[in-house]
């Protein structure tokens, strides 16, 4: 490296001297050298800081997940959470109706929240029949609830955590977002809140891992 250091700065001093570039000083020319290399150090540093800052934002808060297979299993600073699937992973078109966190039982707390959705092509056929379903006094709002899921949900990483969180915006503004949710459906068979064993009985134990939520309207008219 040096030596090809010493063979530019002789050229350019040969250039200097045939007054090709006019007046070159030397020092100034070795100080932005210097100042090259420092502003490559500072690239890289901002190149890393860049990825591990993408790192932290696309992983999760609340425990890790690791997908065995045809088993789930989350481990949290406070539960222990083993599972197996449900069928295929699948993907589907919803409208939302209600989103809120998890708050209760503290056992359950490795969830990330609770949504009450019905798939787009039923509401859609909802709509044709009745109308404005959601109004309790419309003859289509009984039937609209054989139609209704109820899914308590794991998000599988930082950014679908992140729109979870958008989704309970949405709600808490009296609003019926339009969602795909890509997700696989499990079965709890163990789980350990705070080193002791939790039995959760019938349907509570179907939950669901979402590993993405797309929003395709913020506001789907009933």
């Amino acid at each position: 490296m040096g030596h090809a250091l010493n063979i530019g700065v002789k050229t350019i001093l040969n250039i200097k001297h045939s007054g090709l570039l006019g007046e070159i000083n030397l020092q100034e020319w070795r100080g932005g050298l210097k100042n090259m290399k420092t502003n490559r150090g500072v690239f890289y540093a901002l190149a890393v800081l860049l990825i591990l800052l993408s790192a932290c934002s696309s992983s999760r808060t609340g425990g890790t997940i690791n997908d065995k297979g045809d088993q789930i299993e989350l481990t949290a600073k406070e539960h222990v959470v083993k599972a197996f699937k449900i069928g295929p992973a699948a993907e589907d078109t919803f409208v939302l109706f209600t989103a809120n966190p998890f708050f209760y039982p503290d056992s359950m707390k490795y969830l990330d929240g609770r949504v009450i959705v019905m798939a787009k092509k039923d509401v859609d056929k909802l709509k044709t029949q009745y109308g404005d379903f959601s109004n309790i006094e419309n003859k289509g709002h009984a039937e609209a609830r054989k139609s209704i899921r109820y899914m308590s949900i794991i998000a599988a990483d930082g950014a679908t955590q992140k729109q979870l969180k958008k989704l309970i915006e949405l709600n808490s503004r009296k609003s019926y977002p339009l969602i795909k949710l890509s997700m696989q459906e499990f079965k709890v068979t163990e789980l350990i809140y705070k080193k002791s064993k939790v039995v959760l009985s019938g349907n509570v134990g179907k939950q669901y891992l979402i590993s993405k939520i797309s929003i395709l309207e913020e506001n789907y008219k009933l």
